[in-house]
C-alpha cells in the first residue's frame, strides 16, 4: 500500500512538472512572438530618436557658434567637462572632411544603433571654393541609412536635418 502511494505521488509530481514546463514554454513563445512583431517599430522609434538627437546637437553647435562670434572652430564642453573642438562651415553648421567625420563631431558615437550598423552616403558632391576656406564642401548632403530604408539627411550648408 505504501509503495502504491509513493508511486502515485511521483506520477503526480512528474505530471505537475510537465504541465509547468508546457506553460512556461507557451509563455516564452508568446513573449517572443510579441517581441519580433514589435521589433521594427522599436527600431524605427530608436532611429527617429537618434535623428532628433542629431538635430538637437547640430542646433546647439550653431547656437554656440553665434554666441562665440562666428569662429571657424568652436569648443564644446560635454557632461564630463571635457572640451571638444568642432569645425564649422561659414554658415556655422558642423562640417568635416566626410559624413562619417561629421557624425563623430556631432554625436561622438560609433555608427551603430541597436547593434546594427548605420550606413552613410554623400549626395550632391560638388566642392565649392568659399572665402577664407578653399574647397569647403558646403553643398554636400549626408544621408544616414538604417535598416529597412529608414534614413535622415543632413544638409551641410543649412544645418537642416530631414527625416
Amino acid at each position: 500500500m505504501l509503495k502504491q502511494v509513493v508511486a502515485e505521488h511521483k506520477e503526480r509530481s512528474v505530471l505537475e512538472l510537465i504541465i509547468i514546463g508546457v506553460l512556461i514554454t507557451l509563455l516564452m513563445a508568446n513573449f517572443l512572438y510579441a517581441f519580433f512583431k514589435q521589433e521594427s517599430s522599436i527600431e524605427e522609434a530608436g532611429f527617429r530618436a537618434l535623428a532628433n538627437r542629431f538635430t538637437t546637437k547640430v542646433n546647439a553647435i550653431h547656437g554656440q557658434w553665434l554666441m562665440d562670434g562666428r569662429p571657424q572652430v568652436i569648443e564644446l564642453r560635454d557632461n564630463l567637462g571635457q572640451t571638444n573642438k568642432v569645425k564649422v562651415n561659414q554658415f556655422g553648421w558642423p562640417d568635416g572632411k566626410n559624413c562619417e567625420a561629421i557624425w563623430q563631431l556631432v554625436l561622438d558615437m560609433p555608427l551603430m544603433l541597436l547593434n546594427q550598423p548605420i550606413s552613410v552616403l554623400e549626395l550632391n558632391t560638388q566642392s565649392v571654393a568659399v572665402e577664407n576656406n578653399d574647397n569647403l564642401s558646403i553643398d554636400k548632403v549626408c544621408r544616414y541609412y538604417f535598416t529597412q530604408g529608414q534614413y535622415f539627411d543632413y544638409q551641410r550648408h543649412s544645418g537642416k536635418v530631414l527625416l
